[in-house]
């Protein structure tokens, strides 16, 4: 499978969408918190997942052969 993560949905992330999205790039996005992923997914329409990195990568089988990392640098 190629598959992309999109690490973060801040501001970064929200302008990575829109182009991933044209070039039709299949793609996920996680986050850490739910009034962040659902922001995203207003401005976006692409739907987010809440709750980390590494909680995702621990309770998915989905293989990523690609990722953005798109956080802040805090």
């Amino acid at each position: 499978m190629n598959k992309t993560l999109l690490v973060g949905a801040g501001n970064m992330a929200k302008h990575y969408a829109p182009i991933l999205d044209a070039l039709h790039v299949d793609y996920d996005v996680v986050c850490q918190s739910t009034s962040t992923a659902e922001t995203f997914f207003e401005k976006t329409g692409h739907s987010c997942q809440a709750g980390g990195l590494e909680n995702l990568l621990q309770n998915t089988a989905k293989p990523y052969s690609k990722a953005i990392v798109a956080v802040g640098v805090e």
